[in-house]
This record gives structure tokens, sequence and C-alpha cells, in this order.
């Protein structure tokens, strides 16, 4: 199932995180405690909180997210923030952070979102800009006809908004569902769930490709746009 990241929110330096795939914050150590003897000779105990705070954000390549996370690790960048998530009680107010440090890991292969992708029985990939971003390829499935041959698909991208709302239903047939009524724009028959009757994979390729495609644009427009270099 999906994790509802519309109850989270990251913002650094004035801009707000669009498309991250998780989004976590890690409880800084528990306060300790010390004794000391006051002036009066009674004993009191101090606390003494520690003040670090570790945000794990995880981004797609190509993404404006990225590209802000990159500039601030490069340029050893530092600024103040706000952390928000309202699915746990402790931030579910909010959190500001007067300094923030960005460190860069590799959590992750650069080419994974693109090997979902190639993976997949799908040829003729363009990237197109029109709207939000608009993918045609065409996809080798069988479909009610009993046929197995390449059909075209067209898929639109659509506001984050949108997305986030899709994203928070808790029911993964109601999320598929919504999926292609709303990204698919060609064949329209495809938009209707039963239209993948007879090729299952077919219908986990067309979810994948929209998920892909709504959270990591820049990707599919270097290496599918219509005037990339070969």
């Amino acid at each position: 199932m999906m994790v509802d990241l519309s109850k989270k929110i990251f913002i650094f330096n004035g801009y707000t995180f669009k498309n991250f795939r998780s989004l976590s914050v890690g409880a800084p150590e528990d306060q300790y405690k010390s004794s000391d003897k006051s002036i009066y000779g009674e004993r009191r105990i101090l606390y003494s909180p520690d003040p670090n705070l570790e945000i794990t954000i995880t981004v797609a390549s190509g993404t404006e997210d990225e590209k802000i996370l990159l500039d601030a690790s490069e340029n050893r960048i530092t600024g103040s923030g706000y952390f928000k998530d309202s699915s746990i009680s402790k931030y579910s107010r909010g959190v500001t952070i007067k300094e923030i440090g960005v460190n860069k890991s590799e959590l992750a292969n650069d080419g994974e979102s693109l090997k979902k992708i190639e993976d997949k029985n799908i040829s003729n990939i363009t990237f197109k800009a029109d709207g939000l971003g608009v993918l045609e390829f065409n996809l080798m499935m069988t479909g009610k006809d009993f046929k197995t041959i390449e059909r075209p698909f067209r898929i639109e991208r659509v506001s984050t908004d949108t997305f986030f709302k899709l994203s928070s239903e808790k029911d993964e047939l109601a999320i598929g569902k919504k999926l292609l009524n709303t990204f698919i724009a060609q064949p329209a028959e495809a938009r209707d769930i039963e239209f993948f009757n007879m090729d299952q994979e077919a219908l986990e390729t067309i979810t994948v490709i929209i998920t892909e495609f709504q959270q990591t644009p820049f990707l599919f427009i270097k290496n599918f746009g219509e005037n990339k270099e070969d």
C-alpha cells in the first residue's frame, strides 16, 4: 500500500519538497540526567537535551528536489527549515528547525526508476512537454480480443495535490482504478480496469509507469524527450 506522503511536509530554505519517496525524522537522543549540588547543599537534576535531529529524505534522480539537495550538499549550504508529520503525534504540529546541514548519501541506484521501465514490454517511449508532461509509448499486451500486440498509450501527469489525494486512499484496488482513470489519456477504454482482464502483468506495468513518471518527470525528460541527443 502507498504511504500517505500528504501527511508529511519538509521545507528547506523556503523550498517545499514535492516528490520525495520517503521522509522520516530520527528522534533526538533522550535527555540525559546528571545530579549536582545546589548552593544550599541539596541535590538537583539537570536536563541536557541533545539538539541534533536527523532527517532522512529520499528523492528520485533528475528531480528539482534532488537539485536542491545536491546544491546544498556540494556547496555546504546550511539553512533553516520546517518538518511536519501529522501521522506522528510528536510532529503533528510541526517542528521549526533553525539550522540544517545536508549530507548526500547513495541510498539507491540512480538508474532504479529507468530499470523498472526498461524491464517491461514497452517500446517507442517519448516524453512531450504538454501540460505537466506527457508520456507516449507502446505496450505489448493481451487484450479482450485475445491478441497479443503492441498497443499505443498516452499518459498525462497531474498536479502534486491531485496525486497526494490519490495516494491517500487506503484500498489498493481503489488506488489502481483512480490511477487509470486519472492518468490515461489514450486509449480511453484503458481507463477501465476491465481493459486489463486478460493481462494482469500489463496492468502492473501501467501502474509502475504512471507512478514513476509522476514522481520523476525530469528523468523521462532527460532520457525520452523529443529533442534528446542520441
